[in-house]
């Protein structure tokens, strides 16, 4: 066979080869994406047992509760019981957090506001951001809770005195979609509207931003338990992974 032969049959196992790795791709894309159909349907499927319209509000079904949103009621996933009201928003609720210990939930409204529940005896506090609230995150111990807004600021509050700490994070040009702490509390990580990155020092409010971050809206964050990892979840469809230094 002359060389010319032997160039094309090459070419055409390397093209078969190329076709079923496409193929295995697609299949592994279709199981997430049928695995996240399902775990919608079923999330869907137990609101409308228990008479709720996924379409009608706003719900986050999360560690056996159906949370709504809107109104700020929590039910029992399995019975549908109303668990607990939480009173005092006047304006649609688009974020929560509960601390790591349990104790304290909050939420926070478009309006600005955020109501502190403590879970064991049902006492409520406020705090307040600006503008509309845009996401909640506790501090490992539970003691603090950043608070960031669409003022393009990032506040942090003592929840047992009930004060702001003095700290404050002023983005400028953009505001926090997702915010989290980092495991030793040290650290706290905060996704933009724009994109970027930023890691923020609770202590004082400064920050920096982390390199090669999305240029499309960051959505979601999350450290790895050993906290070496910082991965963050992007509108382009995209989870950068960062290694956090010591």
């Amino acid at each position: 066979r002359n060389q010319r032969t032997v160039r094309d049959e090459a070419a055409m196992r390397i093209g078969a080869a190329t076709i079923e790795w496409r193929r295995a791709v697609e299949r592994q894309e279709r199981i997430v994406a049928d695995s996240r159909g399902v775990e919608q349907r079923l999330g869907e499927a137990i609101l409308r047992a228990h008479g709720f319209d996924p379409e009608g509000g706003d719900y986050r079904i999360e560690e056996g509760r159906i949370w709504e949103l809107r109104e700020g009621r929590y039910y029992d996933a399995a019975s549908g019981a109303e668990q607990k009201v939480l009173k005092g928003h006047k304006y649609k609720i688009d974020c929560l957090a509960v601390s790591k210990d349990g104790r304290w939930l909050a939420t926070g409204d478009d309006g600005g506001f955020v109501r502190i529940l403590e879970l064991s005896n049902a006492k409520e506090s406020e705090a307040r951001g600006e503008k509309g609230v845009t996401a909640l995150a506790f501090s490992p111990d539970s003691s603090t809770l950043a608070i960031a807004s669409k003022d393009e600021h990032i506040r942090f509050w003592d929840v047992a005195n009930g004060k702001a700490t003095g700290a404050d994070c002023a983005l400028k040009g953009t505001h926090a979609n997702a915010v989290t702490y980092s495991v030793n509390g040290k650290t706290l990580a905060a996704g933009t509207q724009d994109g970027p990155v930023f890691l923020v020092n609770p202590e004082d409010g400064k920050s920096r931003a982390m390199p090669k971050g999305p240029e499309r809206p960051t959505l979601g964050l999350a450290y790895s338990p050993d906290g070496k990892i910082l991965a963050a979840a992007s509108m382009d469809g995209v989870v950068r992974l960062w290694t956090m230094s010591k």
